[in-house]
């Protein structure tokens, strides 16, 4: 058994001594925008619409420094952004993805210039899929150079290592240890090197909405030399071009090869981070998506490896990314498709992935050959390939012994046993009760107090069977603390009546290997023989010695080809083939090809041995006119032949353009005669081009008649039309309209079934000075007929996706408008809070007001998790921006006098954003946006109304300006399984930021809000808050070494739907004090004395009152020492203390080394 859990340790202590030392990097160049004091960096970051992802050129960022701007906007960490202070990585979420640039201050922990010059969105990756450049391209102030002594001017090395200790007040003593190299170049003459390790894991997942990966967190080394290649770590293997054993996988681990006179040899040991599975469904009338991708047994809880995933729509391969085919969401396991590609219930679609359902680790072995014996005619190649679970070392679980007696006793792949553990007198949510309905005990729950305390006397695990073949169904508690999984608990509904069962479900390690080997053989330039066998193993529970006499099987395949075609010149091509699969022979990867069922009419869910015989003739022209035909037949053995004809061409006639013609016919029946089956295909096409102008006509034809019952069979004839133009003076046009009428069999006559009609239009005005847009809309119909019209409803499904970008007068004016809707469906959330350790949580629970409230000091995480229960809806996304920067009109001109005066300081922004997910059935009006459907209580799932108004006035360049702002904030949120929410919040304020020299600055802030907010459970209070606050924050520096700032703030707060008038004041005063050692470090003391006085005495506060403080006094104080000790290395540390009015004083020390190189 191979184990790699500490892979990343081994990689790097490989690359420490394989190497012997760290080379030093080469002169490089950074851009930053400023640098305002040792540890302030500045940086402007351009927003790309397909990513959300972005890297910033600092690591180890200090937590909860940073600001984020854009059009003097700032943005709010969690709801619009979130960052990973440690591998400095910013993530857009919200509204923020729709701006064009942000401007990102903070405050780093190296007080000196990093080395990199251009940072990598993922590290230096050999797969050109897995890495892209961000650009970070400021109107830098200064360029700095950091020269690093030169040991190998081949060798690029840098990186990062940090070595730190926390403890604090009810925390044990804590390290932290990271580190990070990224090395390229030439280590010796011939041998070149490509390494990326650390031994952290990024938390920021990639994303699969763009059709490149941003693999953050790959890890591996690489040496490549003139005949062979080594690879450890995070490794992509893909052996294509075998019948029985491809094989293509994300694995990590170590994978060589080595080419030496003509034969190439590979070998593979790594840990599998997944299994691969082939899933083939219809798509759903009128939805989009999301299609939740399941494991090998229908499990629901597993997750897709990210990027592993082919998706096939009627056999054609789809594109990831918003403005492609689909896009998928990896921690979920589901796909949703785009406006780009309207999915109907005639949609066929296929998707390969790689999903881990968390069970154990997956140890892999493979190796291949391949030799040329005699050169240019016989070539030979073997392949092994192996994979097994580890199973003794199952993940997050020890397996008693009673489980382990289950899994010997059975060569099942599943293992249910009882889910009842009975721990003891209150100490768990279940009791064992008498049911009469079942004659026998069943579990029935008896909750947890709000302390958290038990009631009952079990603990029972549930288990998901599919809906009717279980006894319990899960139900909706009345209380925020229902069960530790969440807010569900399970109830007897009956046997059969159910979806779950009181049993524990344990997946049986399993163990499958191939071997294959193929000959090919070419006599001469016309004739190619090509041979294969494999033989395959699978073991579906190495518990189990069972019949493990059938694991084991065989495949063969015998081809021969003559080719008689050459360059530019026509010819005849004959092939023909045997292939022979066995019942028992299984493979680890694709061996058939997509719609191999659709293709030999073979019923799904047939198993047994498989012979295909096939050949065919294709003759061609000295251009690409071809004709061909094939015939075949497919027999399972002892259930089922088919008989394939097809034939087919194209031909270009000048006038006319390019014809496509097909046609096929399948004759099938079982063995004995009793079912039989003809199915006849047809489709051609038509397309040409007139310069700009390319017209497309076609047509496809489906007749199948089965006769294994009266009503079986079916018929269609779709018919298509297209128009494509180009360069029509700004404009590219595209039209498209189908029409489709299905015929279902009823008493052996073909009854007309429904009619669909889609229609496409897209118009494109590619960028120019001014103007640029795209839009694409999709309108499908389907209208059922006669008999039908009783048992399926009629549907339209609407698709838009439009962008319009307006931006005259040199962009002076600017307006952006973007329009999306999509019928999707949409799932029920639950909110689970998880207990951690005090002081490593974002929330508590505040008992006042009954709800988690945020904390950066909590004691709970968040982590919130889809329910099973989906609910078809129209999603409708529109924003819009207007910005005004009247100095852009004299952005390009050199008059000083025609850039200064009251204009060139005034700038405006408008924005309002439209978010609904909406059931209403009249999707009409949803198109035409009319607000009566819009945060409806009886059909909004999901609605969001953003309006933000920002005036900014007296611009100047050393930094002062005046800003007026108004937000309105309208959110309604009926998908949590705990009831509805619904806020409103309107806020009137302003900034005054006046400079008045280069050492003296202050800021005046003052804001009147409302808040309203309204639950649908009486568990939680209501509120209707006013709040008022004016603030003034003063900073000085008196001299190069010293700052001084002081901040106050007063506030005043009022309840309006509280039943005792309830107030709160609140009073903060902050001092802060910098000490700069000459380039060498600083010292930083911050100190915040707050009263929040609450009237009446006594009476709770809801979380938006007072800054989230409780009535009395609150104490903030820290100091922090950052230390240069020489070129590349950092020494920090920090004390921060925490006194409130409603808990007990908090102390927090930490102390960190870091080192660059």
């Amino acid at each position: 058994m191979i184990h790699f859990s500490s892979y990343k340790f081994q990689l790097i202590l490989f690359a420490l001594i394989g190497i012997g030392v760290l080379q030093e990097v080469n002169a490089q160049e950074i851009e930053i925008i400023r640098n305002r004091s040792v540890r302030d960096r500045e940086v402007q970051i351009k927003i790309y619409p397909d990513s959300s992802v972005y890297p910033l050129p600092h690591r180890h960022i200090r937590e909860n420094s940073e600001t984020v701007i854009s059009k003097n906007d700032t943005l709010r960490l969690n709801m619009d952004y979130v960052i990973d202070y440690m591998n400095g990585v910013l993530k857009l979420t919200g509204s923020a993805i729709e701006y064009d640039s942000l401007l990102l201050s903070y405050q780093t922990n190296q007080p000196f210039e990093p080395i990199v010059a251009q940072y990598w969105t993922g590290f230096i990756s050999p797969e050109d899929d897995s890495v892209s450049l961000v650009k970070i391209n400021p109107q830098t102030d200064k360029t700095i150079r950091s020269t690093a002594p030169i040991r190998d001017e081949r060798l690029n090395t840098h990186g990062s290592l940090v070595r730190g200790v926390k403890v604090g007040t009810n925390e044990g003593l804590s390290l932290n240890s990271s580190l990070r190299i990224q090395m390229e170049g030439e280590i010796s003459d011939g041998i070149n090197l490509i390494a990326s390790m650390t031994d952290q894991n990024s938390p920021i997942q990639p994303e699969g909405n763009t059709q490149t990966l941003k693999e953050i967190d790959k890890v591996y080394v690489g040496l490549t030399g003139e005949n062979f290649e080594l690879t450890l770590g995070d490794i992509s293997v893909n052996l294509s071009g075998s019948n029985f054993a491809n094989y293509r996988r994300k694995l990590q681990g170590g994978s060589g090869s080595a080419d030496v006179g003509g034969t190439t040899v590979m070998v593979t040991g790594a840990v599998s981070r997944g299994k691969f599975r082939t899933l083939s469904f219809n798509g759903v009338e009128g939805n989009q998506g999301p299609y939740r991708l399941i494991g090998d047994e229908g499990n629901l809880a597993v997750f897709i490896i990210a990027g592993s995933e082919n998706v096939y729509i009627d056999g054609e391969k789809m594109s990831r990314g918003e403005t492609k085919d689909y896009v998928i969401d990896y921690s979920n396991a589901e796909l949703t498709f785009t406006p780009y590609r309207i999915i109907s219930s005639d949609s066929r679609i296929a998707v390969d992935y790689e999903f881990s359902d968390r069970s154990y680790n997956r140890s892999v072995l493979a190796s291949s050959l391949t030799t040329e014996i005699i050169a240019g005619k016989v070539r030979f190649g073997g392949r092994f390939i192996r994979e097994s679970d580890d199973r003794d070392n199952p993940i997050g679980t020890t397996f008693s012994e009673s489980e382990l007696s289950a899994l010997a006793s059975t060569d099942e792949e599943n293992v249910f046993v009882d889910g009842g553990n009975k721990v003891g007198k209150d100490k768990g949510a279940y009791n064992k009760i008498f049911s009469s309905l079942k004659g026998d005990s069943v579990f029935k729950y008896v909750g947890l107090n709000q302390d958290g305390t038990f009631n009952g006397v079990w603990s029972v695990f549930f288990t998901q069977v599919g809906e009717g073949n279980g006894d319990y169904d899960n139900k909706l508690g009345d209380s925020l603390l229902v069960s530790p999984q969440g807010n569900f608990y399970f109830e007897y509904v009956g046997s059969g009546n159910g979806s779950y069962i009181a049993k524990k479900r344990i997946r049986s390690p399993s163990a499958q290997s191939i071997v294959s080997f193929n000959l090919a053989v070419q006599p001469s330039e016309k004739i190619s023989i090509q041979t294969e066998i494999g033989l395959s193993s699978k073991d579906k529970n190495t518990f189990s010695s069972l019949n493990d006499k059938d694991n084991t099987g065989s495949a063969l395949l015998i081809k021969g080809v003559f080719n008689t075609t050459a360059p530019d010149k026509g010819g005849v091509i004959f092939d023909s083939y045997i292939r022979r699969i066995a019942e028992e022979f299984n493979s680890l990867d694709r061996i058939d090809e997509i719609e191999f069922d659709r293709r030999w009419n073979k019923p799904v869910g047939l198993e047994g041995t498989e012979t295909i015989m096939e050949g065919g003739a294709k003759i061609k022209s000295r251009g690409s006119d071809e004709l061909y035909g094939r015939f075949g037949r497919l027999e399972v053995e002892n259930e089922w032949r088919s008989d394939r004809i097809e034939i087919g061409g194209e031909k270009n006639i000048r006038f006319l353009g390019n014809i496509k013609l097909n046609q096929e016919i399948l004759d099938s029946k079982t063995n004995d005669g009793v079912i039989k089956s003809e199915w006849k295909r047809r489709k051609g096409r038509l397309k040409k081009n007139w310069n700009n102008f390319t017209p497309v006509f076609g047509f496809e034809f489906e007749d199948k008649e089965d006769s294994d019952s009266l009503n079986s069979g079916f018929k269609y004839k779709e018919y298509f039309a297209g128009i494509e133009i180009k360069n029509i003076g700004p404009l590219n046009l595209l039209t498209e309209y189908t029409i489709r009428n299905d015929e279902e069999r009823l008493d052996r006559l073909s009854v007309p079934r429904s009619k669909a009609v889609s229609k496409t239009l897209g118009i494109e005005i590619p960028s120019t000075k001014i103007y640029s847009a795209n839009l694409r809309f999709s309108r499908r119909t389907r209208e059922f007929k006669g008999v039908f019209k009783d048992n399926s409803s009629n549907s339209q499904s609407n698709l838009i996706d439009m962008r319009s970008d307006l931006h005259p007068m040199n962009g002076a004016l600017r307006l952006v408008i973007d329009y999306r809707a999509a019928s999707e469906l949409l799932a029920g959330i639950e909110r689970v809070y998880l207990k951690v350790e005090e002081g490593r949580g974002n929330f508590r629970f505040d008992e006042d007001a009954n709800e988690y409230v945020p904390d950066i000091s909590g004691d709970f995480i968040l982590r919130t998790r889809q329910t099973d229960n989906y609910e078809p809806v129209t999603d409708i996304r529109v924003s819009m921006r207007f910005m005004i920067e009247p100095k852009r009109l004299n952005a390009n001109r050199r008059n000083r006098r025609a850039k200064s005066g009251f204009w060139q300081g005034v700038s405006s922004r408008t924005f309002i954003r439209i978010d609904e997910k909406s059931k209403d059935s009249d999707t009409g009006a949803l198109l035409r946006l009319e607000p009566s459907k819009f945060r409806n209580p009886d059909s909004t799932l999901l609605g969001n109304l953003t309006f933000e108004e920002d005036l900014t006035m007296f611009k100047r360049r050393n930094g002062s300006y005046l800003r007026l702002r108004y937000r309105y904030l309208e959110n309604f949120n009926n998908q949590f399984i705990t009831g509805g929410e619904e806020s409103l919040t309107k806020e009137a304020s302003f900034r005054w930021r006046q400079t008045r020299s280069t050492k003296t600055r202050y800021d005046i802030e003052g804001s009147r809000s409302s808040t309203l907010r309204s639950f649908s459970s009486s568990l939680r209070r209501g509120r209707d808050i006013i709040s008022n606050e004016v603030s003034i924050d003063l900073s000085r520096l008196p001299s190069s070494r010293v700052e001084f700032g002081a901040k106050l703030t007063v506030g005043r707060d009022v309840d309006r739907l509280s039943s005792n008038d309830l107030k709160a004041s609140l009073t903060e005063i902050e001092l802060r004090n910098n000490y700069f050692l000459k380039g060498r470090g600083m010292v930083r003391f911050l100190t915040s004395w707050a009263h929040v006085g609450v009237t009446p005495n006594g009476a709770p506060l809801t979380f938006e009152m007072a800054n989230g403080l409780k009535e009395g006094d609150s104490y903030k104080w820290s100091l922090s020492f950052d230390y240069k000790m020489g070129s590349n290395l950092n020494a920090m540390l920090t004390y921060e203390g925490r006194n409130e009015s409603f808990r007990d004083t908090r102390h927090v020390g930490k102390a960190e080394v870091r080192a660059w190189f």
